[in-house]
Protein backbone atom coordinates (compact mmCIF):
# COMPACT_ATOMS: atom_id res chain seq x y z
CA UNK A 1 0.00 0.00 0.00
CA UNK A 2 1.61 3.42 -0.83
CA UNK A 3 1.94 5.71 1.95
CA UNK A 4 -1.00 7.67 3.40
CA UNK A 5 0.25 9.74 6.27
CA UNK A 6 -2.43 12.33 6.62
CA UNK A 7 -5.00 9.65 6.77
CA UNK A 8 -6.38 8.31 10.54
CA UNK A 9 -6.17 5.26 11.24
CA UNK A 10 -9.69 3.54 10.59
CA UNK A 11 -9.14 5.15 6.91
CA UNK A 12 -6.05 3.18 6.23
CA UNK A 13 -7.74 -0.02 7.96
CA UNK A 14 -10.87 0.64 5.41
CA UNK A 15 -8.37 0.92 2.34
CA UNK A 16 -6.54 -1.98 3.28
CA UNK A 17 -10.71 -3.69 3.44
CA UNK A 18 -11.37 -2.57 0.26
CA UNK A 19 -8.56 -3.78 -1.82
CA UNK A 20 -7.74 -6.81 -0.13
CA UNK A 21 -11.64 -7.86 -0.40
CA UNK A 22 -11.38 -9.00 3.05
CA UNK A 23 -15.46 -9.50 3.55
CA UNK A 24 -15.79 -12.11 0.67
CA UNK A 25 -15.47 -15.09 2.64
CA UNK A 26 -17.30 -17.91 3.05
CA UNK A 27 -18.66 -16.74 6.42
CA UNK A 28 -19.61 -13.44 4.93
CA UNK A 29 -20.91 -15.09 1.01
CA UNK A 30 -24.22 -12.77 0.44
CA UNK A 31 -24.45 -9.85 2.64
CA UNK A 32 -26.55 -7.28 1.97
CA UNK A 33 -25.65 -3.18 1.26
CA UNK A 34 -27.63 -0.96 2.84
CA UNK A 35 -29.56 -0.43 -1.00
CA UNK A 36 -30.19 -4.34 -0.78
CA UNK A 37 -27.55 -5.48 -3.15
CA UNK A 38 -24.91 -7.85 -2.55
CA UNK A 39 -22.11 -6.28 -1.22
CA UNK A 40 -18.91 -6.03 -3.33
CA UNK A 41 -16.17 -3.66 -3.94
CA UNK A 42 -17.11 -2.72 -7.51
CA UNK A 43 -20.73 -1.91 -6.13
CA UNK A 44 -19.85 0.38 -3.42
CA UNK A 45 -17.42 1.91 -5.79
CA UNK A 46 -19.79 2.24 -8.99
CA UNK A 47 -23.30 1.21 -8.29
CA UNK A 48 -24.40 1.77 -4.43
CA UNK A 49 -27.09 4.04 -4.88
CA UNK A 50 -26.24 5.21 -1.49
CA UNK A 51 -22.50 6.08 -2.32
CA UNK A 52 -23.03 7.52 -5.75
CA UNK A 53 -24.27 10.53 -4.75
CA UNK A 54 -21.98 10.94 -1.78
CA UNK A 55 -19.23 10.71 -3.83
CA UNK A 56 -20.45 13.37 -6.36
CA UNK A 57 -21.07 16.01 -3.30
CA UNK A 58 -17.04 15.22 -2.98
CA UNK A 59 -16.46 16.03 -6.57
CA UNK A 60 -15.37 12.48 -7.19
CA UNK A 61 -16.47 11.41 -10.32
CA UNK A 62 -17.09 8.15 -10.56
CA UNK A 63 -17.56 6.89 -13.70
CA UNK A 64 -13.83 8.77 -14.78
CA UNK A 65 -12.43 5.86 -13.40
CA UNK A 66 -11.56 2.94 -15.64
CA UNK A 67 -11.93 -0.05 -13.33
CA UNK A 68 -11.52 -0.92 -9.30
CA UNK A 69 -8.10 -1.30 -8.91
CA UNK A 70 -7.73 2.10 -11.06
CA UNK A 71 -10.01 3.98 -7.64
CA UNK A 72 -8.11 1.40 -5.22
CA UNK A 73 -4.41 2.66 -5.96
CA UNK A 74 -5.41 6.17 -7.35
CA UNK A 75 -4.58 9.86 -5.78
CA UNK A 76 -8.79 9.72 -4.80
CA UNK A 77 -8.48 6.53 -2.25
CA UNK A 78 -8.28 8.34 0.90
CA UNK A 79 -11.82 10.41 -0.30
CA UNK A 80 -12.95 7.74 -1.60
CA UNK A 81 -12.31 5.82 2.09
CA UNK A 82 -13.54 8.56 3.89
CA UNK A 83 -17.22 8.94 2.45
CA UNK A 84 -17.71 5.49 2.83
CA UNK A 85 -16.67 5.35 6.04
CA UNK A 86 -18.98 8.55 7.01
CA UNK A 87 -22.22 6.85 5.02
CA UNK A 88 -24.62 4.31 6.20
CA UNK A 89 -22.91 1.66 4.60
CA UNK A 90 -19.94 1.82 7.09
CA UNK A 91 -21.57 -0.53 9.40
CA UNK A 92 -21.64 -3.14 7.04
CA UNK A 93 -17.92 -3.25 6.52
Amino acid sequence: MSSLPSCPRHIVRLIHKLRLNTWNTKYSHGISCVCRENISVHHLLFECSVLTPLYEEKGIQMNNFDNVNTVLYGSYVAEIAMVISQSQVAKFL
